[in-house]
């Protein structure tokens, strides 16, 4: 019933999607009907949808919680409602979507596509954007981001920074946790924060959000009633565990280990002392004890798999034993990351492998395990494996981004692009993310880069204006990269009309004017640029100090070369463009410091330049 065992995510996925129910029909109620957008009603910053779609001749339920894709159903239309395996959905008199569950339901109103950007669209200055109040997925813990740079969340606490060029969020934290992982890729919307390396999805708290205080009362209501069921027995196991998982629902860690631990001691060997284990484990990991976790873990799996050969195959005890096993392999990938050792990968892989066969429709095991046979270069059985997660989910986006990189590696262009350009078409900016160079030099290098602009012009032609603007500003940077310089300025200009004004489409539009020698064009749009809170400050200052030089205004080029040295303070080619810049205005000295700096980090084979340089100044310093 928290992030720590997934409770509270599952019986909401169960809730809405896997319903078995006797329902009265309408046979006025089309099947089209149903097609749509749903959320949660009446909360400002819904986190759980469904989205229905007609895919062929087929109907699909896919349910969504903060806008991660989780499980996905066919469905079929009988007298006005639609049937599922497991569940059954109509439509009420109000016209909202109704999911059934034995006799419990749940309520959905229909969004306009309007107000699904607005829940969606990604805001591009995440360093305002991230400010504020999160409720993690599945929980009441609350990640509060502060606008001077600190972060809480539970018993974590720390200072944070952000890395505009490359969209990834560090946090530098009292203890290790979560956010272990640290950089992650980060995205923002007015709803939704996504760690996407940590796998972390957060919702905004509103103010008083009704649905959070809600929640909350929910994890204080059952700690009150587990506590209750304990003065009954103070040998109910199940009451510790339960009431461990609320407190560690409200991030109060000392008091959940304490009941763990007490429904371990109660009944040692049973499934609830391994799930028990299994959610003291996750506790121990966030509090940066890694060595009490892994003895946790693997004590979990101990008493999980002992179960299943005494005949317990319940879904509660097999989801456990998967959600265990992922979290060992994370754990081991993680170290194999760390230190950059095969054998923990092989280990890793060993649990994951595990974790797929008992959830074989959990796609986030398939695609770590992708993963690591990628990282170990067996790209042929990562193809394998992310095939699978496809047959599970043709729509994700990231599986389609993965196999692409995975193809790419492998040298086949035909089936790299074929992947790739899948994930531009769900999710642009999938694909435009902090490898989105790395992916440019392969299709530059293989003169496939036009084709990528079809994919980027496709999605824009089915797409509303305010998605357009990253795949403008990617078309962009394609052409910039490429040498057409006209086309960068006219993609650049029109992302920007567009509202993605932010430091990297105008820096990308003053690289493009810098390139066609337009100085006082590329001028305007670097110094717009620098007006955004904390752009690429180096690459801006280090090209307005080469316009300043080449437009012979050298006071203003050693200031802005100066501003580079500021972050970037072994910088060679700013070291060594102060020396001339101050000998060109017969500052010798000067230029004789900055040189003797660029000396000992010169690039390979220029270092004689730079000594004969040193020499000559060192001669005109001598000179009455």
């Amino acid at each position: 019933m928290s992030k720590f065992t997934n409770q509270l995510l599952y019986s909401v996925i169960l809730a809405l999607l896997l319903l078995l129910v006797a329902c009265n029909g309408n046979s006025s109620i089309k099947q089209d009907d149903f097609i749509g957008f749903w959320a949660v009603p009446d909360v400002q910053c819904p986190t759980t949808f469904v989205t229905i779609e007609k895919e062929g001749s087929n109907y699909v339920a896919e349910m969504t919680q903060l806008g991660r894709r989780e499980e996905k159903f066919l469905v079929v239309y009988e007298d006005g409602i639609l049937k599922g395996k497991y569940f059954t959905l109509t439509l009420n008199d109000k016209g909202e979507l109704v999911i059934y569950e034995n006799g419990n339901d749940s309520r959905y109103e229909r969004l306009s596509n309007e107000e699904r950007a607005e829940i969606f669209e990604p805001l591009e200055d995440i360093e305002n954007g991230i400010i504020g109040t999160w409720k993690s997925q599945g929980s009441t813990g609350l990640l509060i981001l502060n606008e001077d740079g600190t972060f809480k969340y539970g018993a974590d606490s720390g200072t944070y920074s952000i890395n505009k060029n490359d969209n990834t969020i560090s946090f530098d934290r009292d203890r290790v946790s979560i956010f272990g992982m640290s950089p992650s890729e980060v995205s923002v919307t007015g709803c939704i924060l996504v760690l996407n390396i940590v796998g972390s999805s957060y919702s905004r708290v509103h103010g008083v959000d009704e649905l959070f205080i809600r929640n909350l009362g929910e994890y204080e209501q059952l700690i009150t009633d587990f506590t209750q069921a304990i003065e009954l027995d103070p040998n109910n196991a199940d009451a510790y565990y339960n009431r461990g998982s609320a407190y560690a629902g409200l991030n109060d860690y000392k008091q959940a280990i304490g009941d763990y631990t007490k429904a371990i001691n109660l009944a040692p060997n049973s499934v609830i002392a391994g799930k028990a284990y299994h959610n003291r484990g996750v506790v121990y990991y966030h509090l940066g004890n890694h060595e009490k976790a892994l003895n946790d873990f693997t004590q979990a799996l101990s008493n999980l798999e002992q179960a299943l050969t005494q005949g317990d195959n319940s879904d509660e005890t097999v989801r456990e034993l998967a959600a265990v096993n992922g979290n060992m392999g994370k754990y081991y990938f993680t170290l194999g990351q760390e230190l950059g050792q095969k054998e923990h990968f092989q280990e890793a892989l060993t649990f994951l492998e595990q974790a797929s066969n008992l959830a074989p429709s959990n796609v986030i095991y398939h695609n770590l395990r992708a993963q690591i046979h990628y990282i170990l270069g067996d790209y042929d059985t990562a193809i394998d494996v992310l095939q699978v997660s496809l047959s599970v989910d043709s729509k994700d986006p990231a599986t389609w981004l993965q196999l692409g990189d995975t193809y790419a590696a492998k040298a086949d262009v035909d089936k790299a692009l074929e992947a790739h350009k899948e994930a531009i078409l769900l999710n642009p900016s999938s694909f435009a993310d902090a490898n989105y160079d790395n992916r440019l030099n392969f299709y530059l290098a293989s003169q496939r880069s036009d084709d990528l602009i079809d994919a980027f012009e496709e999605y824009i032609a089915n797409h509303s204006a305010a998605s357009q603007r990253i795949p403008l500003w990617a078309i962009g940077h394609i052409y910039l990269r490429a040498g057409n310089l006209e086309k960068a300025n006219q993609y650049f200009q029109q992302a920007i009309d567009k509202g993605y004004t932010n430091a990297k489409s105008l820096t990308g539009l003053g690289d493009a004017y810098l390139a066609q020698e337009k100085y006082e064009q590329a001028e305007a749009a670097y110094q717009k640029a620098l007006q955004l809170k904390k752009p690429n400050n180096a690459q801006i200052y280090s090209s307005l100090g080469y316009i300043y030089a080449r437009t012979e205004r050298l006071p203003e080029a050693i200031e802005a070369n100066s501003k580079v040295l500021e972050s970037l303070p072994d910088d060679f080619d700013s070291h060594k463009n102060l020396a001339i810049l101050y000998q060109q205005l017969g500052q010798i000295d000067q230029a004789l410091v900055h040189a003797e700096v660029a000396l000992p980090i010169v690039p390979e084979g220029s270092k004689a330049d730079i000594e004969a340089f040193i020499n000559q100044l060192k001669n005109l310093q001598s000179t009455p």
